[in-house]
């Protein structure tokens, strides 16, 4: 079967990148000093359902044009069920319409997984630089607000807006 698209979305062609991507780690620390007694919280944190994980930092919602507000970061339902099946896949597509809290869904997935498992790579892609630069600095806000970001996780060795 050929899909045709339809009038409101319309089958697109692939465009060429000649651009370069940089593939680098984040930068959080694999730091050989951790203690005993980090490494036991740090394991305590791994055996947390990301949900729990999640209640346990805030996210920025606009409450303006120009200013946003740090709020509790509560899973939804649905979302929850992203969330397990980000956890059981490898390689996930996900085709969705806008607000669903998808892009918060993968930094904090993303975030979860630099922190608990320091070392891990990690690329955010988007459709343009800007963008991509967003999803960097959702993740940097995730890790400063995070209740166990100074009893736990890995530390952030670089916070700008394309790197971490």
């Amino acid at each position: 079967m050929t899909w045709t698209g339809s009038k409101n979305n319309p089958p697109r062609g692939l465009r060429s990148y000649t651009g370069s991507v940089s593939i680098r780690p984040f930068g959080f620390s694999k730091d050989s000093r951790t203690t005993a007694a980090t490494k036991a919280r740090r394991d305590a944190l791994r055996a947390l359902p990301i949900a729990d994980f999640a209640a346990r930092t805030k996210i920025e919602v606009p409450i303006g044009a120009l200013e946003t507000a740090l709020v509790p970061f509560v899973v939804w339902p649905a979302q929850g069920a992203v969330l397990t099946t980000m956890e059981r896949e490898r390689l996930l597509v996900i085709l969705k319409a806008r607000q669903l809290g998808i892009s918060w869904l993968a930094c904090l997935y993303a975030h979860r997984l630099c922190t608990l498992w320091p070392g891990q790579p990690v690329l955010c892609l988007s459709r343009g630089q800007l963008e991509a630069n967003e999803l960097v600095h959702r993740i940097s806000v995730l890790h400063r607000e995070h209740s166990d970001r100074d009893r736990g996780l890995a530390r952030l060795v670089a916070d700008n807006t394309a790197d971490l």
